[in-house]
C-alpha cells in the first residue's frame, strides 16, 4: 500500500530500531502505519502474528477498518470470541487484558496448572509484534494495566507504542510505555524516579505521609534526550487538507429495543398522516435522541437510558486528541449535558456556543485565546461567518439532517488562516438513523422532499 511519506518515515524508523514510540497527531494514520510494519515483519518471517492491546473502541473502528487495506491478513477480537481463533492479528482491550492477569495469578496458586491451555499458552505459542494503542493509560508503574503489559511484554519478539500525548501530566508516565517497547532502558521505577525526580511537597494525611515529585528542566532534558533515539514525532505530515474519520459504537440491547419501538411509532405516524415533508423528516429525526443515550417524550419529559456507548466513544476520542483543540458539535442540549459532564468528570477545559449559550462573544474568545480546550457547539449557532482556525478538529457527536448547516460548520476551521489539515471525525451508532440517514444527507446535497423519501426507504429496510 502506498503510504504517505511521514508514514514512510515511521515505518522505517521502527524497521531500523526493531519498535519503538509513535507520537503522531490523532488522525494521522498511526494503525495504517503499524499495519504497514507488521506486513513487513511477517514477510520477513520476523513475526508469526499481532496483538493490539486498545480502548475497545479502536478494534472494530480504526483497526478493522484501516485491515481493509490488507485484506491478505485476518482479525480476531479476544474480547468478543477468546483465545480460540485463528487470525493474523488479534486485538484485547485494555480492561480484558487486565481481568486476564488476573485470572491467571488466581489459576497459578492451583494445583495441576496447565499454563499451556490458557491465555498464557495462547501467547507462548507465536512470535508476536505487541502493539500499544493509546498507551497514555499506562499513567503509573503499579496500575493494573501496566503491569498486565509488563507480565506479557516478555512473549513479544517487538514492542510498539503509540499516542499524540505519551504523558500529559508528568514525565513520570513515561516509564510503562518506555519499558514496554525497550525493557530496561529507564530501571526500575524508584530508580527512575530517584534518578529524574525530586519530591517538591509532603502532605500529612493522620499517620500517613504523601509525597509530590516534580522534575526540573535540566532533568526533564536529560530524561527526553534519553527517550530521543526511540521516540518518532511526525512533524511534517503531507495529509489531504480535510481527512474525514469514521468512528462507531452498538447500541446497547435496551437502547436497541427502545429505538426499534420508536422507529416502528415513526413511520406509523408518518404513513398515517398527511404530514408535510419537514414534519415527517423532524419525527424520523427524532430517532438520533435514542442514539445519544435519552429520549425526549410527548409529554415533554426526558428519559435517560442506563448506558450512553456515544459518550464513551467520546471519551477515547477526546484521549486520542490529546491536548490539541476541537470543537464538538452536538444538536440536543441532552447532549451538551452530557457532554460537559464527561469533560468535568476529565478535569477539562470547555466553552459552548448553542442556543441556551447567554455571552456567546466571551465563550468564542475562551475558545480562540486557548483558555477553554472544547467549543461544544451546534450548528444552528455559529454555522456561519466565525473563523475558528486555531483547532483542527471537528468531533461531530450528533448529526444535523442539513447539508447546508453540516458544511458551514465545518468550514468554521476548514477556512482562511488555517496551517494544517483538519479532521472531521464522525461519532456514529451502527445500523441507526445516524450512519443510514443523517450521514448520506450531508454527503449529498438533497431537495427536502427526496431526503425525506430516501431516510423513510432506509428506516423501512432496517435503519
Amino acid at each position: 500500500m502506498k503510504l504517505y511519506k511521514h508514514q514512510e518515515d515511521g515505518v522505517r524508523f521502527l524497521s531500523e530500531n526493531m519498535g519503538g514510540f509513535l507520537k503522531w497527531p490523532c488522525g494521522t494514520g498511526k494503525t495504517i502505519g503499524i499495519l504497514e510494519y507488521f506486513h513487513r515483519l511477517k514477510s520477513c518471517g520476523v513475526v508469526d502474528a499481532m496483538l493490539v492491546i486498545c480502548p475497545p473502541t479502536l478494534i472494530d473502528n480504526a483497526w478493522g477498518d484501516d485491515l481493509e487495506h490488507y485484506p491478505q491478513y485476518t482479525m480476531a477480537s479476544l474480547r468478543k470470541k477468546g483465545v480460540d481463533q485463528k487470525a493474523d492479528i488479534y486485538a484485547i482491550n485494555f480492561e480484558m487484558l487486565v481481568s486476564s492477569r488476573k485470572y491467571m495469578d488466581k489459576l497459578k496458586k492451583t494445583p495441576h496448572f496447565k499454563p499451556n491451555l490458557t491465555f498464557w499458552g495462547f501467547l507462548s505459542s507465536r512470535r508476536w509484534l505487541m502493539v500499544i494503542d493509546e498507551s497514555s493509560r499506562l499513567k503509573t508503574h503499579n496500575s493494573g494495566t501496566t503491569r498486565a503489559l509488563s507480565a506479557i511484554r516478555p512473549f513479544a519478539e517487538i514492542g510498539v507504542a503509540m499516542s499524540a500525548t505519551p504523558a500529559p501530566n508528568t514525565e513520570a508516565e513515561w516509564w510503562g510505555q518506555i519499558e514496554f517497547i525497550r525493557p530496561g532502558l529507564l530501571g526500575k521505577f524508584y530508580a527512575f524516579r530517584s534518578k529524574y525526580f525530586h519530591v517538591s511537597k509532603l502532605s500529612y494525611f493522620g499517620s500517613n505521609t504523601v509525597k509530590q515529585y516534580d522534575i526540573t528542566n535540566a532533568k526533564r532534558a536529560e530524561l527526553l534526550n534519553v527517550l530521543k533515539p526511540y521516540i518518532h514525532t511526525a512533524r511534517e505530515l503531507d495529509l489531504p487538507d480535510m481527512v474525514d474519520i469514521y468512528r462507531y459504537c452498538e447500541l446497547p440491547r435496551e437502547n436497541r429495543k427502545v429505538y426499534e419501538t420508536m422507529k416502528r411509532e415513526q413511520i406509523a405516524f408518518i404513513q398515517d398522516q398527511a404530514c408535510t415533508a419537514e414534519n415527517a423528516l423532524a419525527r424520523v429525526m427524532r430517532l438520533r435522541q435514542v442514539t445519544g443515550g435519552f429520549m425526549y417524550t410527548e409529554e415533554g419529559n426526558t428519559v435517560h437510558m442506563a448506558k450512553n456507548p456515544k459518550i464513551t466513544l467520546l471519551k477515547d476520542v477526546i484521549e486520542e486528541v490529546g491536548d490539541a483543540q476541537a470543537i464538538i458539535w452536538c444538536i440536543f442540549r441532552e447532549d451538551n449535558r452530557a457532554i460537559q459532564s464527561m469533560l468535568s468528570t476529565l478535569n477539562l477545559t470547555w466553552a459552548t456556543a448553542y442556543g441556551e449559550t447567554k455571552d456567546l462573544t466571551e465563550q468564542l474568545t475562551m475558545f480562540k485565546d486557548g483558555s477553554a480546550q472544547f467549543l461544544i457547539a451546534s450548528p444552528q449557532s455559529i454555522g456561519h461567518g466565525v473563523t475558528l482556525v486555531n483547532a483542527k478538529y471537528n468531533i461531530h457527536y450528533s448529526l444535523d439532517y442539513s447539508w447546508e448547516r453540516h458544511h458551514q460548520s465545518i468550514k468554521r476551521i476548514h477556512r482562511g488562516g488555517q496551517k494544517e489539515s483538519t479532521f472531521n471525525i464522525y461519532l456514529l451508532a451502527k445500523n441507526t438513523v445516524d450512519d443510514l440517514g443523517c450521514l448520506p444527507a450531508i454527503q449529498k446535497k438533497e431537495k427536502r422532499d427526496q431526503l425525506v423519501k430516501n431516510i423513510l426507504t432506509l428506516c423501512k429496510e432496517g435503519v
